[in-house]
């Protein structure tokens, strides 16, 4: 059984209203003091919905269009971190309450394509307009299992398929700042919600830096974590082997205590792995206040030559800082890197074909009058699937060349499949003498009206952001502007299963900026 109060769909609006980041005690608070501030009695979760509410409300009137459904009361809210089930309730409702669980209190936004019992699960989508999940992705249940509760679903691309939430069925996300800037990243929503104040952290799906672009552009952390350590059971996803579920978060420790609970061995996920998560750890050597004495950071030299002036410099003055943190930084040079692009647009367009099978107004969606399966099927991909997804779709159709029946190792897809492994090599190898390999996170910030040309070519450059997807790297961004007109943040990238090496390396700077900006 689902519980009652579902919530309701909040269509995006474009009201001229600036007035978009919520101010106040909601915003100031991050995750990990919530819980402290539950544990000790100070609040509570009750009072935590109402603040989450309250902000939801005032992102409405600004019409950033980042929550796509949400819960309209305090009551609701609570009713359905309980789940479906009495073993659930008796496990989730104490958590929340007075030294429970490590999320107690703290309210948290998902995606629109991770699914959750008592709001609709979408994936930006008219193919699933209405669809609420049977069942929730194992992430969302170890979260709520730890206390946490979700206020909303956030806006993303259809799919994941795009560069930004303009094919999503509910229309674009707006940037907070309110001055229609650039966002971009399939998981808009999240970021925006997060960047916004209207919760500390949430939970999204990353196949294509879908999570840290959008996270970079609006001056906030996000974490993608190493393929197989977070179950992918109840993502929806057009690129299973790319996609990971990963967490964004008002500061790197917000994202990375999401993380933490989420990650960890899944039954229902053959592919997640059977190891100890440890991503949060202790900051490391601090006698001779050097805590990144030892780590080893590669700097992606390419990524900085590319980047706006202005981007590059906050970029280098960041390295410079790791530097006095006791880090050693060196140049390297990522090979393959022109490889990159054309590889991830080949498998993505193909497992997109195959993932999208599925909407075709038999097994998902209402029905359609139509005279036979095959009109059946049409008129449902037809007017239910956006033209980006429909092109896809036909793309990968061909380029895995299944209407000659062709499997041999001429085909494109062989081809990619094999250029993916070149370049997940190379990628790996660095990590043979290195702890990490950063980058600036975004080249450049492009303008409401920048041409497409002009966006793909910003979005690609860095094939970094590209080729951890492909590698099943794990990788974080924590921001280090904003500069003079454009904000700069830093991508982190480690080995597998080194988040915590990450999240060391980028809480460290971030407390050194925090520590800077008192003074």
């Amino acid at each position: 059984p689902r519980p009652g109060g579902r919530g309701r769909r909040v269509r995006g609006r474009t009201r001229p209203r600036r007035v978009t980041r919520v101010e106040g005690a909601l915003l100031a608070q991050s995750a990990s003091e919530i819980v402290r501030r539950v544990h000790s009695g100070a609040t509570s979760a009750a009072a935590e919905c109402e603040r989450a509410i309250e902000a939801a409300k005032r992102a409405d009137l600004a019409g950033l269009n980042a929550l796509v459904a949400r819960h309209e009361s305090k009551g609701d809210l609570l009713a359905s971190a309980d789940g479906a089930g009495r073993a659930a309730a008796e496990r989730r409702h104490p958590a929340r309450g007075r030294r429970g669980g490590a999320l107690a209190g703290v309210v948290l936004a998902v995606a629109d394509d991770v699914a959750e019992l008592a709001l609709p699960t979408t994936a930006g989508s008219r193919a699933l307009a209405g669809y609420v999940s049977p069942f929730e992705a194992t992430a969302v249940a170890r979260v709520l299992d730890a206390g946490a509760l979700i206020l909303g679903k956030t806006n993303v691309a259809e799919f994941g398929i795009g560069r930004d939430t303009s094919t999503s069925a509910f229309g674009a996300t707006r940037h907070p700042d309110g001055d229609g800037r650039d966002i971009g990243g399939a998981s808009a929503g999240l970021a925006v919600a997060v960047a916004a104040g209207l919760v500390p952290a949430g939970l999204g799906v990353d196949a294509a830096g879908d999570l840290r672009v959008p996270a970079a552009r609006c001056g906030v952390c996000a974490i993608k974590p190493t393929y197989g350590r977070v179950s992918r059971v109840g993502a929806f996803t057009h690129a299973p082997s790319l996609a990971v579920v990963g967490s964004v978060g008002r500061t790197v420790d917000d994202a990375a205590l999401v993380l933490e609970v989420a990650a960890g061995r899944d039954p229902l996920d053959p592919t997640s792995a059977d190891l100890r998560v440890v991503i949060r750890t202790a900051s490391g050597p601090t006698d001779d206040g050097r805590p990144l004495r030892g780590i080893r950071i590669g700097r992606v030299a390419a990524a900085f030559a590319q980047a706006h002036t202005e981007v590059a410099a906050a970029a280098e003055a960041a390295l410079v800082s790791l530097r006095d943190l006791g880090a050693e930084v060196r140049n390297v040079t990522l090979a393959a890197a022109d490889l990159v692009e054309p590889t991830y647009r080949v498998i993505s367009a193909v497992e997109a074909a195959s993932a999208l099978a599925r909407y075709d107004g038999v097994r998902f969606g209402p029905r359609f009058e139509a005279g036979g399966v095959r009109a059946l099927v049409e008129r449902s991909r037809g007017e239910r699937l956006s033209a980006v997804a429909l092109d896809t779709v036909l793309l990968g159709t061909h380029l895995a060349g299944w209407p000659n029946g062709r499997a041999d190792a001429d085909t494109v897809l062989a081809r990619a499949q094999a250029a993916r492994a070149r370049i997940a090599q190379r990628l790996v190898d660095h990590f043979k003498t290195l702890d990490l390999l950063v980058a600036p996170a975004l080249l450049d910030e492009l303008a409401p009206d920048a041409a497409p040309a002009d966006r793909r070519a910003v979005d690609h450059a860095d094939a970094l952001m590209l080729a951890v997807n492909l590698a099943g790297l794990p990788a974080a961004v924590v921001p280090i502007g904003p500069t003079a007109v454009r904000r700069a943040s830093l991508h982190f990238v480690g080995a597998h299963f080194a988040e915590a090496t990450i999240v060391r390396a980028a809480a460290a700077l971030e407390r050194l900026a925090a520590a800077e900006s008192r003074t």
